[in-house]
């Protein structure tokens, strides 16, 4: 297959490359990390897993003699951190196909269930001798209509909707190259590196699926992961730097609207020409201002938070599901630092978030505690 020989060519100049000195890395490798590392329960859950695959392992030749022992721990760092996002890629590449899969086993499954041969097959629409006559499909044999059959040049048929889909899946696979190859490429090489780097410490590596491989190398380089975001590199680094930014602005906002509030407060108790319901009402509109504006400095800080904290989970490889309670938890420490006391908002102005997409999280957080927030803030400036 063509994307393996793309993975073997591309690989073998990385190993090539690896014998030599590396520069520094951005990052230090947290070797406490690595040798704290649970090898053993790894190990017992693959073997568990493994036995029923083992048969289906094949290793190249030239792999098997790569010779990865001289390799330092940095240089292996490296390597695999390579390796992770090649192994990232074909993981998404596995879900996008089967979601296509199932889309078509479903839409069989509904054609199987409603069959009718005086009705098209796919779209139910009535089948006419003169204005809709039915052609029959030359894979499935269903008769369907003339909108939902087509002339597949390639071998020169008629198919209908369905089974050219399902023909272009299969090219998307690759079935059309393993039915004529079916016990040769069947392994990836960068998945065989990997478990060439891993066989010391865990024998049973070699029997492995994709999905396990994944998660031992993102177990092994722990919390130094990098990340490719929007074409933008993304570390734990850069982003705790981007959320002191984020602070730092929010306090810049905070005082010159509590600079305004002050002064406005000041020139009305100072005034001695208001009567007294004029003052009352005039504090009471500076208040409101500052609350307005208070809040809307607020609710910016939250959206940048919610951002930034998403992309610091993606950059650790942790679950991002904790994202909204994390960010109400340094604005409240924020506002604290204000205040010059502990500030926790009250569950009540809390939005659970219902799903993982971004819009939603952003509610979950901006929905009613920058108000709360604001409210506490009024401390500060009466």
């Amino acid at each position: 297959r063509s994307s393996d020989l793309l993975h073997a060519d591309g690989l073998a100049v990385v190993t090539r490359q690896c014998t030599h000195p590396l520069p520094a890395m951005e990052t230090t490798i947290d070797t406490t990390y690595m040798q704290t590392f649970p090898w053993s329960q790894i190990e017992s859950t693959i073997v568990r897993d493994s036995r029923e695959n083992h048969n289906s392992i094949v290793r190249t030749g030239s792999l098997t003699s790569l010779d990865l022992c001289k390799f330092s721990e940095e240089e292996r760092f490296q390597l695999l951190d390579v390796l992770k996002r090649d192994l990232e890629v074909r993981a998404m590449e596995r879900n996008r196909l089967m979601k296509i899969r199932m889309e078509l086993l479903n839409e069989d499954r509904r054609i199987s269930i409603s069959s009718n041969p005086s009705f098209c097959a796919i779209c139910s629409n009535r089948l006419m001798v003169l204005f809709n006559q039915g052609r029959q499909c030359n894979l499935c044999k269903r008769i369907v209509c003339r909108r939902c059959s087509n002339h597949f040049q390639p071998i020169d048929d008629n198919l209908c909707s369905l089974c050219i889909r399902e023909t272009f899946y299969k090219a998307m696979i690759g079935q059309w190259f393993y039915e004529k190859a079916p016990n040769r490429f069947t392994d990836y090489a960068s998945n065989n590196i990997v478990k060439k780097i891993f066989r010391d410490r865990i024998p049973a590596v070699q029997c492995v699926s994709e999905d396990q491989l994944h998660q031992i190398v993102s177990a092994y380089l722990g919390p130094s992961r990098k990340a490719i975001i929007n074409d933008q590199l993304v570390t734990p680094e850069i982003m705790m730097k981007v959320q002191a930014e984020q602070i730092r602005t929010f306090h810049r906002q905070y005082r010159a609207v509590k600079s305004s509030a002050v002064a406005q407060l000041r020139a009305i108790q100072s005034s001695t020409e208001l009567a007294e319901f004029q003052v009352d009402s005039r504090t009471d509109e500076v208040t409101a201002n500052f609350i307005q504006q208070t809040r809307a400095a607020l609710m910016q800080l939250l959206q940048m938070l919610c951002i930034t904290v998403e992309k610091y989970n993606f950059s650790l490889g942790v679950e991002a599901n904790q994202t909204s309670n994390e960010v109400l938890k340094i604005a409240e420490a924020e506002v604290g630092r204000i205040v010059h006391r502990r500030v926790k908002v009250p569950d009540d102005y809390i939005i659970e978030p219902g799903d993982d997409d971004l819009e939603t999280l952003l509610a979950s957080v901006t929905g009613s505690p920058e108000q709360f927030l604001a409210h506490v803030l009024l401390e500060d400036v009466s």
